[in-house]
């Protein structure tokens, strides 16, 4: 989750400040769409919209007005929809259905803020922060994340090789060294990094460190090579 943070530039910069406010402030407008593919049925609607429907005779609830409106239109779409949420369900999160409730909240008369209702159950705007951990950002969470997140010392290496020896006795090799630190929660933690890219190494090298490590490189080679025969 600390890319979250090391990605938002705003937020990174308050974070390395040790503002959290801002730092919070950048990560909650660091928005998604969120999807729920989860199928609705009218069930659902029965027990999720359970509010009184503003505007309407007591005891009529949001779901009243949703299913009276889906049993009264004379579009296939709708019917169709109908049909479905009334077996297995639909997908709220799909285009046509998200396209379609606006203009059944138009044609039906809902209330304010019922049609966000059912649009929010299949698609929702939220901070990256919360699809990665399923709450809001808090200045608690984030310093926490960042601080268990943070490298006092790079006390090791790894070190990646590539060597490839041609038929004709040439040899090239790439080496990649990379800083290795733990951080304050334990996790392995990658610092700077230095390559070196030798095309020919039987061309002598200025540095007297990297010399021995492609005369060292060489001769396992040839000693490996060997072997085989």
């Amino acid at each position: 989750m600390i890319d979250i943070i090391k990605n938002n530039a705003t937020a990174l910069a308050a974070a390395q400040a040790g503002n959290w406010a801002a730092c919070v402030a950048a990560l909650a407008v660091d928005t998604v769409q969120a999807e729920d593919h989860e199928l609705r049925s009218t069930r659902w609607l029965m027990t999720e919209l359970t509010d009184q429907a503003a505007g309407q005779p007591a005891g009529t609830t949001e779901a009243d007005v949703v299913l009276a409106t889906l049993q009264a239109s004379t579009y296939p779409r709708v019917q169709a929809a109908y049909a479905a949420m009334s077996a297995g369900g639909i997908d709220l999160a799909d285009q046509q259905v998200q396209q379609m409730v606006p203009v059944l909240a138009q044609a039906g008369n809902w209330p304010d803020g019922l049609a966000a209702k059912v649009l929010g159950a299949g698609v929702q705007t939220v901070s990256r922060w919360k699809q990665a951990t399923g709450t809001e950002p808090t200045e608690q969470a984030v310093q926490a994340l960042w601080e268990a997140g943070q490298v006092n010392t790079f006390d090791r290496h790894a070190l990646q090789i590539s060597v490839n020896r041609r038929g004709n006795g040439k040899l090239s090799l790439n080496a990649i060294l990379r800083q290795v630190g733990t951080t304050a929660g334990g996790a392995d933690v990658e610092g700077s990094k230095s390559v070196l890219a030798i095309a020919d190494a039987s061309v002598s090298r200025d540095d007297p460190r990297e010399q021995a490590f492609v005369d060292a490189i060489t001769a396992a080679v040839e000693a490996y090579i060997a072997g085989a025969d």
